[in-house]
Formats: C-alpha cells, sequence, structure tokens
C-alpha cells in the first residue's frame, strides 16, 4: 500500500517502524505483533531509519511508560468505567491492548490519518466502545463527540513537541474545561532538541518541524493555573543497557540535558 503523508502526520511512520523493529527482538521492550503487520503492507522506505537506533529505542520505552502509566491509573481507580481519549493516535495499536466492556476509547487524528487508520484496524470497526474522530486535535468540535464514562485519561505520545506553545495553553484550557479532573499522558523533548530538528536521528527524514520542548518537567504547571504535576519519567532512566553510548550522557551535566526526554503524567483540575 502507498504511503502519502506530509508533516507531522508522515512522523507516525517512525513510530510504527520503531515498534515493528522491536517487536523482532527476543528481548523486546515491547512486542507488537500488529505493527509488524501493518509494515510489512506499507510502502514507504524505511530503511532511512535504520542507523536510528537511539530514537528506536526511545520510542518503545516511551510505550512501555504510557502503557503502564495508563495501567495504573486503571487498577488503582475507584471508577468503573474509563474514557480514554487518544489526541493524534497516528496508526497506535495501544486500543487493541486496552479496549474492554468498561473502556471506552477514542482515536483522534486528522482526517487522512484516520482514513488509512480504517484500512488496518477492522478489528475495532464494529466495537461499540470504540470510535475515530476526523480531526486536528486543535479544533475543538471534537470534543462534543466525547461521551465521558468514568475516568478520563488522554493521551497523546510523540505529538505536542510538533505545536506551538501558545496552542498547548489553549489545549490544556479546553481539555481541562471539558474534562475536569482527568488524568494527561503525553511526551516532552528538552528545548535544545526543539530548536535542532535537522539534527534529529529521525525526524529530519520528513519536513516536520519541532515546536516546542521542556527542560524541567514541572515547569509544565507554568502553562496553566489547571494543570498539577503528578510525575515524569525519563526515559535514559529506563533499559539502560539498550542506550549504548548514548545512555553515557547522562552522566556528563553538559550532555545531560541533550537526552533528556520524558512523559509526563499530570492532572488537569
Amino acid at each position: 500500500m502507498n504511503i502519502n503523508l506530509n508533516g507531522v502526520s508522515e512522523t507516525l511512520l517512525i513510530t510504527l517502524w520503531a515498534k515493528a523493529e522491536e517487536s523482532k527482538r527476543k528481548d523486546a521492550i515491547i512486542v507488537d505483533s500488529k505493527s509488524i503487520d501493518i509494515l510489512n503492507k506499507v510502502d514507504y522506505d524505511f530503511s532511512k531509519f535504520k542507523n536510528s537506533k537511539g530514537s528506536q529505542v526511545g520510542t518503545c520505552i516511551r510505550t512501555k511508560i504510557i502503557d503502564d502509566i495508563t495501567k495504573d491509573i486503571i487498577e488503582k481507580s475507584m471508577s468503573e468505567s474509563f474514557t480514554i481519549i487518544n489526541l493524534g493516535a497516528g496508526l497506535d495499536t495501544r486500543a487493541i491492548r486496552f479496549i474492554k466492556d468498561n473502556i471506552y476509547w477514542y482515536d483522534i487524528d486528522f482526517e487522512d490519518v484516520i482514513s488509512l487508520r480504517k484500512q488496518f484496524f477492522s478489528e475495532l470497526e464494529n466495537n461499540k466502545n470504540y470510535e475515530c474522530i476526523s480531526s486536528s486535535i486543535l479544533d475543538y468540535r471534537w470534543i462534543k463527540n466525547i461521551k465521558v464514562r468514568g475516568t478520563v485519561i488522554i493521551i497523546s505520545e510523540g505529538v505536542l513537541m510538533y505545536i506551538e506553545e501558545s496552542y498547548i495553553k489553549e489545549l490544556i484550557e479546553k481539555l481541562s474545561e471539558n474534562f475536569i479532573n482527568s488524568h494527561f499522558i503525553f511526551d516532552i523533548i528538552p528545548t535544545i532538541a526543539a530548536k535542532n530538528t535537522k539534527h534529529h536521528e529521525t525526524v529530519k527524514e520528513t519536513n516536520a518541524v519541532f515546536r516546542w520542548g521542556l527542560d524541567v518537567p514541572s515547569d509544565i504547571e507554568k502553562l496553566s493555573s489547571h494543570i498539577r504535576f503528578i510525575n515524569s519519567y525519563n526515559y535514559a532512566d529506563y533499559f539502560k543497557y539498550r542506550w549504548g553510548v548514548i545512555g553515557l550522557l547522562r552522566y556528563l551535566p553538559f550532555l545531560k540535558k541533550m537526552i533528556n526526554f520524558n512523559t509526563l503524567h499530570i492532572n488537569l483540575v
């Protein structure tokens, strides 16, 4: 199948490639056979990512962290049901792993991406608890399509770094206004990376551009009075044996900030 995606939408193929490659390993951080299946059906030059070991490992650690946070929220909650909103879904397979009778899932992305998703996720097509919404996440009309049941968990993986800070503030305000006391899980990149898209291992192979970075995770609270910082998870702290030479940078103060990639868990109040 020929793929014709541009800008930020094309970066979903980086995530797809990273998870498919990881799933072939005996010591895989995550096993995502669905990503392998999709990648094998896609006509795209994935070879341009083959030397991007840091991005590949980091992406899979990010996926596992988000899965683990989501599981933890569900397991510790007193709620009987959960509404999960996936902003910028791409070809993410998380809905397959999580959706149950008491979990209601919404995948939101641009129209061309949702059209692509529908060609690969037939197993979700007739699931009454699942819905795809074709929309920019910044076109807030999509909110009207969300039926809240129980605890709300909002996920955005590999998305916010492509959005300018002023729009992220607006997004936070809209989410907090409509989904009070919800959980929001997303990833951030350091400002040095945000200013140097052309040097990023994989994103430089697309025409996407980073717009936002954050160096101190707890500083996310400065964006809005509706944010309550819960925790951050630095990728360099996980699966250290997989990082190789890159992992040594975390011990050098003047280089540590270069690998300060985190997933954040906040509450919107």
